[in-house]
């Protein structure tokens, strides 16, 4: 059995430097940040550094490349790699988010759609640029969005 190729983290947390402010960022550009079953561990790992730092008075939570975040991953869906323990998982990462006990502040910009518009209400404040977009998808397709914190 070969061992798993090491892989970028699809978020991050950059602590607070002098300025105290910390930095959480979605990271994978490639796919415009898109969720799939490796980004929820990421995210949450991520919240709970943020958490931790006591060094910030507040966090930008931001995405990286041309888009906040366009949601779940379609073909992590497809491929039958979000399970049910997926979501459950989803929804303890949005809640650690939603805990973080300094202000948090969202930088959107791009596509913010499905679970990136659930990670923006997650935190206290929301600042858009002017090609930020904003969208539940899942309506469209007659599914009502279940994730939530």
């Amino acid at each position: 059995m070969k061992p798993r190729a090491r892989r970028s983290p699809h978020a991050r947390y950059t602590p607070a430097g002098q300025d105290g402010i910390g930095h959480l960022e979605l990271t994978r550009p490639e796919k415009l940040n898109a969720t799939d079953d490796d980004s929820v561990g990421d995210l949450d790992r991520a919240a709970t550094r943020a958490a931790r730092d006591r060094k910030a008075r507040a966090i930008i939570v931001r995405g990286l490349g041309r888009a906040f975040c366009t949601g779940i991953d379609l073909s992590a869906l497809a491929g039958d790699r979000l399970g049910a323990d997926w979501f459950r998982r989803w929804d303890v990462a949005l809640a650690k988010i939603e805990a973080i006990p300094v202000a948090t502040v969202a930088a959107i910009h791009g596509p913010c759609l499905g679970g990136g518009l659930q990670i923006i209400l997650c935190c206290d404040l929301r600042v858009a640029s002017e090609d930020a977009t904003f969208g539940l998808s899942a309506v469209r397709h007659g599914i009502i969005p279940g994730l939530a914190t």
